[in-house]
């Protein structure tokens, strides 16, 4: 009876191999199969078959209607055939799909970026008749729609400011509308730099600030919340500063007021005077202030930069470093919180951490001053052993000479 029921198996196992029974397909799927549009826009078919939604069975029919299996193009274009799709007409169509939560929940996508879209600028500018906004096809592509994760998307992290760039970056368009060529200013940012630097990771895109498919620019009164997702020991400081209470009587933007928008700057300490005399006049007390922050600052940087400099010389000697370079890392971090603190504007905040990376920086310099010195008084001691050896030696032979020759 065992036997009967594993050779009965084995042959349901072989049916299905050879496709007896036919693989059940999902409903999109069972839609795109055998359509034949290809024949006539192959161009578009291979795009397509690039994309994602080829790999989960989305075929013509699915956007645009019509008869996918049909032989002839007027059968083909009958029925529910839309067409090519107006630019109005694009982002309803992609929410019959991604709004419908039944569809999406196997894909673990949300379902409310349609709404989201609706009130972006691009959505609210487009429902007034500005047909040259973006629709969901100018980000993610028409045809040859890819996964975010995917290097060749156009909505992959790295790939993002350039997307964003077809349109805010194009001369015609903003010369037009008489906008500020914000891509140009977001290639030279600090944000920038560090997205082409780390791939993506930790640095922000242009969504990460603006939204994805809510893309608007943040308020004035909100600027400070979005940096301090990122920045939020920065936003504590500036938080405890004198600063915030007065930049928010007057309804200024708190972090892009120093650092700008899209153009975002990275200061050192060292150049908070100069950023500092932008606003505050000459032996005010706002200029004095960020004049001693700078000076005490480049001082500090300058005495670890000497450690470094120590430590790097001891390593080539050779000499063991192991554990200052251990506390120059220390002496660092004490800096980066200084830069921090120089967010509060108050000279006491950065002091201390200030002399915490001096003094750390001094041990080291001490220590491989006494360890270069003890190292140098051995060697000095070795040459003199040697030279007392080989003196001792040579007497010894010149004796035995003379002894020899009596």
């Amino acid at each position: 009876m065992t036997n009967l029921r594993l050779c009965a198996i084995a042959a349901l196992l072989a049916l299905a191999a050879l496709g007896a029974f036919p693989r059940v397909a999902h409903p999109l799927e069972r839609a795109a199969a055998g359509e034949r549009c290809g024949t006539c826009h192959p161009k578009q078919r291979t795009l397509h078959e690039e994309g994602i939604h080829a790999r989960d069975g989305v075929g013509c029919v699915g956007c645009h209607g019509g008869v996918g299996d049909a032989t002839e193009a007027a059968a083909a274009h009958s029925g529910s055939f839309k067409g090519k799709l107006t630019r109005e007409a694009v982002p309803a169509m992609c929410a019959s799909c991604h709004a419908d939560v039944k569809a999406m929940r196997p894909y673990g996508l949300s379902t409310d970026q349609y709404a989201l879209y609706q009130q972006s600028g691009h959505g609210t500018k487009l429902r007034e008749g500005d047909r040259r906004v973006a629709v969901c096809s100018d980000c993610h592509g028409a045809h040859d729609i890819r996964s975010p994760k995917d290097p060749e998307a156009r909505t992959f992290v790295a790939n993002i400011a350039a997307t964003c760039g077809r349109c805010h970056g194009d001369a015609a368009l903003i010369r037009e509308r008489r906008l500020p060529n914000v891509h140009a200013e977001y290639g030279k940012s600090a944000h920038a730099k560090a997205l082409m630097a780390h791939g993506g990771e930790n640095a922000p895109s242009c969504v990460t600030c603006h939204g994805v498919h809510s893309a608007a620019p943040p308020e004035t009164g909100t600027i400070h919340t979005v940096c301090g997702r990122c920045h939020g020991e920065q936003r504590d400081a500036f938080a405890n500063g004198p600063h915030a209470a007065g930049m928010k009587a007057k309804n200024q933007a708190e972090c892009s007021a120093c650092h700008g928008s899209h153009e975002v700057k990275a200061f050192e300490p060292k150049d908070v005077p100069l950023e500092c005399a932008r606003c505050h006049a000459p032996m005010t007390k706002g200029a004095i202030v960020g004049r001693r922050i700078g000076r005490e600052y480049a001082a500090a940087a300058a005495h670890v930069e000497r450690a470094a400099q120590a430590v790097a010389k001891a390593s080539a000697i050779p000499m063991r470093t192991e554990d200052h370079v251990e506390r120059l890392a220390d002496a660092r971090t004490h800096l980066a919180e200084a830069r921090v603190a120089v967010h509060t504007v108050r000279l006491e905040a950065i002091e201390e951490p200030l002399r915490r990376a001096g003094k750390v920086a001094d041990e080291i310099e001490r220590d491989l001053h006494d360890r270069r010195f003890v190292a140098n008084t051995w060697k000095l001691l070795l040459i003199v052993f040697w030279f007392y050896v080989l003196g001792t030696a040579y007497l010894v032979r010149r004796a035995r000479q003379a002894t020899d020759q009596g």
